[in-house]
């Protein structure tokens, strides 16, 4: 592995020690019976605590060299060839740091023993074999990622009683990070794969999953003057290359789990209506409970899952004026949104959007069962 264009050789083994000599994590990347462990950790101890603060962070070590750094009271210790590059090590065990840092939220010595597990897995990760595997520090992101709501909530859906590992048919044995995308401080989306199999053939299933979390979406319909209209957003959409009209929507902030809520706010942020929140009705709450009341519009390869709701009132014309064309959304978070209002009689052929369909049929269906309450004003 190179780092900064210098080849690093195999790292013959890592510690983690206090003051006081006791090892908080040691790995071994070459075989060593247990009473030269042992011997070895008392040794570098010996060697690193009592050494003057005034010389530099490596020395000979028999045959090799022991390179380390102190952060508090925490020593962290390399063994390495005695031709390798010193310089270049020292920075591999910051980086280390930082990710251990990044990790725990300001780590501390009890953090390492109390989740030592994770420490391992980190430390896995980083280097494996005694070859250096990952010098970038966006390995940050990768473990935040499994410490992520997204990848909780993942974990969680698989495990429940509808989920499929409950039944113990099938067996999850790994997972995958392959791509963590940050918003700000906190992660947006995570790419990963994960190798399910059914026992019953031990063959595997696809398990590509790209996880962004529960979102919801309202469909306003508006009564002006014997006519009923609804209104759409009509916003940059990227990934198909197009100008979508859709209903408003938006994805749920971390756990917060206030479907209603981030509804409402939403259609405030894209088109500048407010709404009361005992006036929105969820219409996915109309769905049988084995669904989870909620709709999933593409869950072989996404995990969102899509609370629809509803909001019918009665407006004056000049508001349906007032709405059409006018342009709202965060323009500092790249929000180019702008507001149309349609007939409701020609909604389902204006737009290809998914949450749109799905919402009209639920209402329709509601309607019909006389499921819905009376209009608002």
């Amino acid at each position: 592995m190179a780092t900064g264009g210098v080849a690093l050789r195999k790292i013959r083994f890592i510690l983690l020690q206090n003051r006081q000599g006791k090892t908080r994590l040691a790995k071994y990347y070459v075989p060593l019976e247990d009473s030269e462990k042992h011997k070895v950790e008392y040794e570098v101890h010996r060697l690193v605590v009592n050494r003057d603060p005034k010389f530099t962070n490596f020395v000979e070590f028999h045959t090799h060299k022991v390179i380390y750094r102190r952060y508090a009271g925490l020593f962290f210790s390399l063994c390495v060839d005695i031709t390798d590059n010193e310089l270049a090590y020292l920075e591999c065990i910051h980086l280390f740091v930082e990710i251990l840092d990044h990790f725990f939220s300001n780590v501390c010595e009890l953090d390492l023993v109390f989740n030592f597990h994770k420490v391992y897995l980190i430390l896995d990760e980083f280097i494996l074999a005694g070859e250096l595997q990952e010098t970038s520090k966006k390995l940050c992101n990768f473990w935040s990622a499994i410490d992520s709501f997204l990848f909780k909530q993942w974990l969680k859906n698989m495990q429940s009683e509808t989920g499929i590992l409950a039944g113990g048919d099938m067996s999850l044995q790994r997972v995958l990070i392959q791509g963590v995308d940050m918003f700000g401080k906190r992660i947006g989306f995570l790419k990963f794969t994960a190798d399910v199999y059914d026992k019953a053939t031990g063959k595997k299933v696809p398990g590509i999953v790209f996880a962004r979390g529960p979102a919801v979406a309202i469909l306003i319909l508006l009564d002006s003057e014997g006519e009923t209209y609804a209104v759409l957003t009509e916003q940059v959409r990227v990934p198909v290359g197009r100008l979508i009209l859709e209903l408003p929507a938006g994805m749920l902030d971390a756990d917060e789990g206030d479907f209603v809520g981030t509804a409402v706010r939403e259609v405030e942020e894209e088109t500048g209506i407010s709404l009361n929140l005992e006036d929105v009705i969820d219409l996915t709450a109309f769905l049988d409970p084995t669904t989870g009341c909620r709709v999933f519009p593409s869950p072989g390869g996404c995990d969102e899952e899509i609370g629809l709701f509803l909001y019918k009132g009665k407006v004056e014309k000049g508001v349906i004026r007032q709405l059409q064309g006018k342009e709202t959304g965060l323009r500092e978070h790249g929000e180019l949104i702008k507001v149309h209002v349609v007939p409701y009689e020609k909604l389902w052929r204006t737009t290809a959007d998914a949450k749109v369909l799905t919402a009209i049929a639920l209402y329709e269906m509601a309607q019909r069962q006389g499921l819905l309450p009376p209009l608002n004003s």
